[in-house]
C-alpha cells in the first residue's frame, strides 16, 4: 500500500514499501499453506519407510526366495513324478496334503554329459524349510528359509500342479502387528 506522507514543503509524498501490519498478515497467511505442505510431506516419509520396512523384511524376503525355487523345481518335473510323504489325513479324497514333496526329474549330467535323474526333496526341520537335492549319488541339503512355523504341500489327484503354502514367523518382534508372513507358491509340472 501506499503511504502519504508530507514532506518539507508541505507536498504530499509518497512511501514505497509495507507497514508492519502488513507484512505480519502476509506472514500469517504463508504459514497456513507451508504447514499443511509439510504435515503431508512428513506423513508421506512415514508410509515410505513403513512399507520400505514391511516389504524388506529378512522372514519376506526368505519366503519369496522359498517359493521362486520352489516354483522352479517343480516345472521341470512330470506330474508322474512328483511324490509325497507324511501325508496328511482330511475328509477329502481329491486332494493330496504332506509335509514333504519329491520332484524327480531329468538332467544333463556333468561327467558324462549325458541325461540323468535329479531329486529334490522339500521338508520341514525344526524351523527351517529345506530342501535336499540328490544328482547323481551326490546330495546337497539347501536351507531356503529359517523361521518356518508351518509348511504344507497339496496336490489335487487330477492336476499337474503341487501347492506350498509357506508360514513364517517374524522372531525380531519389531513389528508387533504383523508377526506372522504366509507365502502361497505352486509349481506347474510338465504333462
Amino acid at each position: 500500500m501506499k503511504n502519504i506522507r508530507k514532506g518539507l514543503y508541505g507536498k504530499r509524498r509518497f512511501v514505497k514499501g509495507l507497514s508492519l501490519i502488513e507484512l505480519m498478515i502476509t506472514i500469517a497467511i504463508s504459514i497456513i499453506p507451508t504447514s499443511l505442505i509439510s504435515v503431508l510431506l512428513i506423513s508421506g516419509q512415514y508410509s515410505w519407510d513403513k512399507t520400505y520396512s514391511q516389504t524388506n523384511k529378512q522372514i519376506e524376503i526368505e519366503g519369496q526366495l522359498a517359493a521362486s525355487i520352489f516354483g522352479r523345481v517343480g516345472r521341470k518335473a512330470t506330474r508322474n513324478n512328483c511324490s509325497f510323504a507324511k501325508i496328511i489325513k482330511d475328509g477329502s479324497s481329491d486332494i493330496i496334503r504332506a509335509k514333504e514333496v519329491t520332484f524327480q526329474y531329468w538332467c544333463t549330467g556333468e561327467a558324462t554329459n549325458t541325461m540323468v535323474a535329479e531329486t529334490a526333496k522339500f521338508w520341514l526341520d525344526a524351523n527351517q524349510l529345506k530342501v535336499d537335492y540328490q544328482r547323481e549319488g551326490n546330495p546337497n541339503t539347501v536351507v531356503l528359509a529359517n523361521n518356518v512355523s508351518q509348511v504344507e504341500f497339496s496336490r489335487n489327484a487330477n492336476q499337474g500342479c503341487v501347492r506350498m503354502v509357506l508360514k513364517l514367523q517374524d522372531v525380531t518382534g519389531a513389528d508387533s502387528y504383523n508377526e506372522t508372513v504366509t507365502i502361497t507358491a505352486a509349481a506347474f509340472m510338465r504333462g
